[in-house]
């Protein structure tokens, strides 16, 4: 699911990484034009229910042979995180 471009998503995450939990550093904003803070605020909530959302499905699928996909996915998923 492709709701981000590539070169969005690359710029959240940057600017997600030098936050810490619950603060926002407004002197890297003016760098990055097309992430105000409200963004970046809403990416780490967008990721969040996407990790609550895969550990759901992958608690009630389980190991099982059929739910390969959403076991590939989610490991994509953590690896862009």
């Amino acid at each position: 699911m492709k709701i981000l471009t590539e070169e969005l998503y690359s710029k959240l995450t940057e600017i997600d990484k030098h936050q810490a939990p619950g603060s926002l550093d407004p002197t890297l904003f003016p760098s990055v034009s097309c992430c105000p803070p409200l963004m970046v605020v809403l990416f780490r909530v967008y990721r969040e229910k996407m990790a609550q959302a895969y550990d759901f499905a992958l608690d009630k699928m389980g190991m099982d042979i059929m739910s390969f996909s959403i076991w590939s996915d989610y490991i994509n998923f953590l690896k862009s995180v």
